[in-house]
């Protein structure tokens, strides 16, 4: 939408978190809260965007995933000193597209927030509107504004909670169970009004919630719309990051299953904001993804796996208990099995890699067969090496390839062998220390011992 802009607000301090790290900076669903609410607002179609930042963070547009800004033009403005939500719009405002007829403010702490969400707010809209606010039924000890409607059920005022005791009503008007989680501004109302908000007597901040007042008194109705208040949940405490991370987890387990994934248990299935898993995929109990990650058609994740950055090609099986680390790419038909690790290697159609083994930095070709415990020595000290494995070679139990090396297609490699120079293509590889067997030595080290 071309005619509205997005501000972000994503200057608070966080002090309740407890951490160096900014509140903002702290991820849902591998992905910081942040990013989340910038998704949501290139996904309703609004190209431009400001977030206000503090001056402790630095500038995160660069940071922001691409799958997060669908081609949004993403800015930042920095609020110097806080001073409140007002000032703070204020700063984002002057950033705003001077094309923008509309000006949407959200809050960074709200990462559930979705696009069809903010959308109910321009779809409340008409010629007299000045503000729509969006609004959420929260906890009762919530310590957020309230809501005042007028007699014509119209949105009237926003009153901070410490002062809605000495509020005076008046006639007809009440407070609602609401508090605000957003708010839609017609621009000339934020042209007019931003720099002129009241201050705080006691600290000086500016509230933008008193916008609602002042466009009022111009005869602009002011309007509001009921949220999710799950979805519109604020983050200020790790408590309340843990009850949104449940909610993402809940949300994405949902559409994982109403998209045709087969989850076993779902509760215990973690996914990241962008897993994408397609129909018919079979997940057991205990799996973790990270961002990243793809998993095919017709596979099955079985139990205690961690998969980041990754992609699972239909008919693979992966686990139990495997990791699949990023930059990896497992191939259809294979197999990884328990206990092994996949580090940045990709492998082949029908490979079978069934226990104990560590594959890193390597190219393994179709229908290989690993045997348990073998690794591949990818680092030398100073850089990761290759390995490459051609098609149907045959790798012996308790392997250890030396990288760089190759193995050459239908190769054969002897149980226990250091592999440090190339194989050829159909060659048996041994590398084995002659074995030693010394007749009755065994039973002669019992009876000493037994002395």
């Amino acid at each position: 939408m071309k005619n509205v802009s997005s501000i972000i607000l994503a200057a608070g301090k966080g002090s309740r978190f407890g951490s160096e790290l900014p509140k903002i900076c702290h991820t849902v669903g591998g992905l910081p809260m942040l990013f989340h609410i910038i998704k949501s607002c290139a996904d309703s179609a609004i190209e431009d965007i400001v977030l206000v930042i503090s001056t402790k963070l630095s500038d995160v547009s660069s940071k922001i995933p691409l799958s997060c800004t669908n081609e949004a033009n993403i800015k930042t403005a920095v609020q110097p000193v806080p001073l409140g939500t007002g000032n703070a719009v204020l700063y984002g405002f002057k950033q705003c597209s001077k094309a923008s007829e509309w000006i949407v403010v959200l809050y960074a702490d709200t990462p559930l927030i979705r696009a069809k969400t903010i959308q109910s707010m321009l779809q409340a809209t008409d010629s007299k509107t000045g503000v729509v606010v969006l609004a959420m039924k929260p906890d009762e000890d919530s310590g957020y504004a309230k809501l005042i409607a007028g007699p014509d059920e119209t949105l009237f005022a926003i009153v901070e909670e410490k002062d809605a005791a000495s509020y005076n009503l008046r006639d007809g008007h009440r407070f609602l169970s609401l508090c605000n989680a957003g708010m839609l501004i017609r621009r000339e109302i934020a042209e007019q009004f931003l720099d002129k908000l009241p201050s705080s007597p006691i600290t000086q901040e500016t509230y933008i919630t008193n916008i609602v007042e002042l466009a009022r008194e111009t005869g602009r109705t002011c309007h509001y719309v009921v949220g999710n208040a799950e979805e519109l949940r604020g983050i200020n405490t790790r408590a309340d990051l843990a009850a949104v991370e449940k909610s993402f987890q809940e949300r994405m387990r949902r559409a994982a299953m109403d998209g045709g994934v087969g989850l076993i248990a779902p509760r215990t299935v973690y996914f990241s904001y962008d897993t994408a898993i397609e129909p018919d995929v079979i997940i057991h109990p205990f799996v973790t993804f990270g961002p990243g990650t793809v998993v095919r058609s017709r596979s099955e994740i079985k139990s205690f796996c961690v998969i980041e950055n990754a992609e699972i090609k239909s008919g693979a099986i992966v686990g139990p208990f495997a990791r699949i680390r990023p930059n990896s790419v497992i191939q259809e038909n294979a197999h990884i099995g328990n206990f092994v690790e996949i580090k940045k290697s990709t492998i082949g159609v029908g490979a079978k890699i069934n226990h104990l083994s560590y594959i890193g930095d390597a190219s393994v070709g179709d229908e290989v067969n690993i045997g348990a415990g073998t690794i591949t020595c990818n680092y030398d000290g100073f850089k990761k090496r290759q390995t490459i494995i051609g098609d149907k070679a045959s790798i012996g139990a308790n392997s250890s390839l030396v990288a760089p090396v190759n193995i050459g297609a239908g190769a054969i490699l002897g149980a226990g062998s250091v592999i440090t120079e190339d194989v050829p293509d159909d060659a048996l590889a041994l590398e084995r220390a002659p074995q030693v067997t010394l007749k009755g030595k065994a039973k002669k080290i019992r009876a000493k011992r037994t002395i």
